[in-house]
């Protein structure tokens, strides 16, 4: 009720604004969020639980309508180190009358440091019921509390406990993908990668059918020129994926590790269909771009959309932006041809 009513004023509020022209500028919707964000005191000066907080409050004002489900499960996974990981399933009432259903594991952004169930829940909602799928929304632990390879270990062991599960939750294995945006695309690339070249001692037990990916982390070295040049003008800066990466890789990592950089894998010829989105306001940018062409050219099925006026975080506004509705729409045909 009262997320109703914060989105309504929300949206009276957004109704005047000019109209947008220049197809690389920035969206007018877009650029107010950036305006907003930048009265707050800086995110990547403050610990982990305040920028936790004030992420799952910005996520909420402005983005699509909450979809209300057939029935939502939740499931808690054991982990080999005895901990677990929550995992909250969303069945739609667009789904048929009876399974097995198509289903995609999905992987929170954040930068394996915020986020969670909570923040992503319209979105997953929304995502569920557009598409006609069951969305599985995995809770991995993250940094600093959990550094790497923890959030990675996590989600392989949740895509793993899914699959061995599928027939009880009433999933079709055969229709299976995975699925993420910023950091949960990161996860969701390393489970397609780790099924192939497994290097951390915990292996995916099947090739996800296809991945689905949202501005994806492809490498954390920062060298690219949009990492380097994004230092203000959007909500995702330079400063702020430094901060991700220091509370999540901590020091003394090889940084030429693939399951730190994925992008760094040589052989990505057997991986399945891809989706992959990128944005032009957003450091991931470069490295985005490049590997869409790298999977292209090693002969990968791949749809790669790319939005010049769309900032890093734009999932969270549809409700604001129409070119945001629009863009979020198109990527669910991806899923509606590939899980259907």
């Amino acid at each position: 009720m009262l997320l109703g009513i914060v989105q309504s004023l929300t949206r009276w509020a957004w109704r005047k604004l000019p109209a947008d022209t220049d197809p690389n500028a920035l969206t007018a919707a877009q650029a107010k969020v950036v305006a907003m964000a930048g009265k707050l005191p800086p995110l990547h000066l403050k610990p982990p639980r305040q920028v936790r907080k004030a992420y799952r409050l910005m996520e909420q004002p402005f983005n699509v309508d909450r979809q209300t489900m057939a029935r939502i499960c939740h499931e808690s996974v054991t982990l080999e180190d005895g901990s677990s990981c929550s995992l909250r399933i969303y069945y739609p009432q667009s789904l048929p009358a009876s399974g097995p259903f198509p289903a995609m594991v999905y992987f929170h952004g954040g930068g394996c440091v915020i986020g969670d169930l909570d923040s992503h829940d319209i979105f997953s909602r929304w995502v569920a019921h557009q598409a006609g799928i069951v969305l599985v929304s995995v809770d991995y632990r993250c940094a600093p509390e959990h550094p790497f390879p923890v959030p990675v270990t996590d989600s392989i062991q949740a895509w793993n406990w899914v699959v061995g599960n599928a027939e009880s939750l009433q999933l079709d294995p055969q229709r299976l993908g995975v699925g993420g945006d910023s950091a949960g695309g990161y996860l969701a690339t390393l489970i397609c990668q780790q099924t192939l070249l497994p290097t951390l001692g915990v292996k995916p037990s099947q090739l996800p059918g296809y991945q689905w990916l949202i501005y994806p982390m492809m490498d954390l070295r920062g060298q690219s020129d949009s990492y380097r040049q994004a230092n203000d003008g959007m909500l995702l800066t330079r400063q702020m994926m430094d901060y991700f990466s220091g509370h999540y890789l901590g020091s003394n990592l090889d940084m030429q590790l693939s399951a730190i950089n994925p992008i760094l894998v040589d052989d990505l010829a057997d991986l399945p269909p891809t989706y992959l989105l990128s944005v032009g306001y957003d450091p991931l940018r470069d490295d985005d771009i490049l590997y869409a062409k790298r999977l292209v050219e090693q002969g990968v099925s791949v749809e790669h959309k790319h939005y010049p006026n769309m900032m890093h975080g734009f999932i969270s506004m549809g409700g604001v932006c129409p070119q945001a509705l629009q863009a979020l729409q198109q990527s669910i045909a991806f899923l509606k041809r590939n899980g259907s």
